[in-house]
This record gives C-alpha cells, sequence and structure tokens, in this order.
C-alpha cells in the first residue's frame, strides 16, 4: 500500500491478552474498508461509553480506546494507536499508550491526553477474556496469515456489540 495523507498504523490487539501479537499493518487514509469499520466503532461510541462508566463517572478498566494522535513525519498526519488505563477531565479524556508508538516518541505506558473526536475504535474486555468492538481489527484479519487471523477470531467475540447495545 502506498503511503499518504493519514496513515493508520495498526496495531492488533495490543493493551490485551494478545498484546505479544503486535503486528503493524499500515493503510492509507482512503481504504473504504477501514474507514467503514472506523465509521461502525464511532456509532455505537455514545452507548458504550455510557455502558462502561462507573457510579464515579469514570470508565471502567474493562474499556480501551483506538486514538489518532496528530503528528507531522512527511505525509503521516495521525498514527491510530490503542489507549488503556481511560480516565476523563472535564471533556478530555486521559490515558496510557498501549503500543510503542511507530511515528512519534513515546513508549507503552506514556500518558496521553486526547478528544473525543479523535477516538476511532473500542473494546471493552470480558470477564471471559474475550473482546468486544475491535471494528478495525475484524477488518485487519481478511490481511492476516490464516493462522494469525483464527488465533484474533478466537478471542474476539463474534457479535462486536453486547448484548444490550444490539
Amino acid at each position: 500500500m502506498t503511503r499518504r495523507g493519514l496513515i493508520l498504523s495498526l496495531m492488533l490487539l495490543a493493551g490485551t491478552p494478545a498484546a505479544a501479537q503486535d503486528e503493524v499493518i499500515d493503510y492509507v487514509a482512503d481504504d473504504p474498508r477501514m474507514n467503514a469499520a472506523m465509521a461502525a466503532a464511532l456509532k455505537h461510541l455514545d452507548p458504550v461509553l455510557a455502558l462502561v462508566v462507573n457510579e464515579d463517572g469514570t470508565p471502567h478498566p474493562a474499556l480501551n480506546l483506538k486514538v489518532a494522535i496528530p503528528i507531522r513525519m512527511g505525509p503521516v498526519t495521525d498514527e491510530i494507536i490503542w489507549i488503556e488505563t481511560i480516565g476523563r477531565d472535564d471533556a478530555t479524556f486521559i490515558g496510557t499508550l498501549a503500543n510503542e508508538p511507530m511515528h512519534f516518541e513515546g513508549a507503552i505506558g506514556d500518558p496521553v491526553r486526547f478528544e473525543k473526536g479523535q477516538i476511532r475504535d473500542w473494546s471493552i474486555l470480558t470477564s471471559t477474556g474475550q473482546m468486544f468492538g475491535h471494528y478495525t481489527t475484524r477488518v485487519m484479519l481478511d490481511d492476516l496469515s490464516d493462522a494469525e487471523a483464527d488465533g484474533i477470531r478466537a478471542i474476539l467475540t463474534p457479535d462486536p456489540l453486547p448484548a444490550g447495545l444490539q
């Protein structure tokens, strides 16, 4: 794939039990499959956020978000990366990098601050170790070997939405 505009450097399932499988696959900004996946994830973002908010207003630790971090590196304008340990500070979200960034300085565990408009995907880890969401990961399965894709499918829920949101 050629690199231009917004490049999505997507880490597979990082910040999850499968983080050892952190393969990076780059997608161009106008990739129709990836854009459709992000649109589907965002369509359900508000109900998901409402579902996973604790009594004190903070998101539950089972929530991870995939966020566009602005960068300026040649034609690359954003890196899409998983964020974990999500919190809120008024209208701003805070969290920590769940992946090693490819296009900006930083490391797993570094704090980041972002706004809702930067969110591109979400994940909810269940008590059984399966994951809801991961719309972008589900698109990436077609670009992996059968063995890699089967391993990831085993920990994704069959439907990306929890029963209460379907």
